[in-house]
């Protein structure tokens, strides 16, 4: 098993040791953090991961954005993402892999014009550095975007160090239910 892949295995068994009620309350602890900072408060347009499994729930998160942002989630098309814009979760249906994307239909939007993406991730390191679920979805939609980028995890998935490569997207912000990490 390769570093990369053992980390994600361990991060990734740490993640659903959680207890559901620990998980909710580290969500709330995770929500707050990001609905406290600056960045995320003048963002007009943000990009979503919708939560799967063990995730840090996003589902509260757009729910709460709804009305005052536009919300936006990424739909699988072949080995790329698309960016789709959702006024209500009742818009999401199962899709790739099981996890819950936009209905085929919705309003596509260019990924350039998001100002903040909030990204999944199995494990992540004080560098910003990130790993994901192996297919690259991520770092290939990331390419050659500004948005600022924010990792969503519980402090039980950062890891010491994260080996990089070049193809890799660096997180600008890691938020935990323990710290928030700036790395701009």
């Amino acid at each position: 098993m390769s570093t990369k892949a053992a980390l994600r295995h361990r991060a990734l068994a740490r993640r659903s040791a959680l207890h559901p009620e620990e998980r909710e309350a580290r969500d709330q602890q995770i929500m707050q953090r990001l609905f406290a900072l600056p960045d995320f408060q003048q963002a007009q347009r943000v990009l979503f991961y919708v939560s799967y499994g063990s995730e840090v729930d996003t589902h509260a998160l757009m729910n709460r954005s709804f009305g005052g942002k536009t919300v936006l989630a990424p739909r699988v098309n072949g080995d790329e993402l698309h960016v789709h814009e959702l006024t209500t979760l009742d818009e999401l249906q199962p899709g790739a892999f099981g996890i819950m994307e936009p209905i085929a239909g919705l309003r596509e939007v260019d990924p350039v014009s998001v100002q903040v993406v909030i990204v999944p991730g199995a494990a992540f390191d004080l560098r910003g550095h990130r790993i994901g679920y192996g297919k690259g979805y991520y770092d290939r939609l990331l390419k050659g975007v500004t948005a600022i980028k924010i990792g969503l995890a519980y402090d039980r998935q950062m890891v010491e160090a994260i080996p990089d490569e070049a193809h890799d997207i660096r997180m600008d912000i890691i938020i935990t239910n323990e710290r928030f990490v700036d790395l701009r």
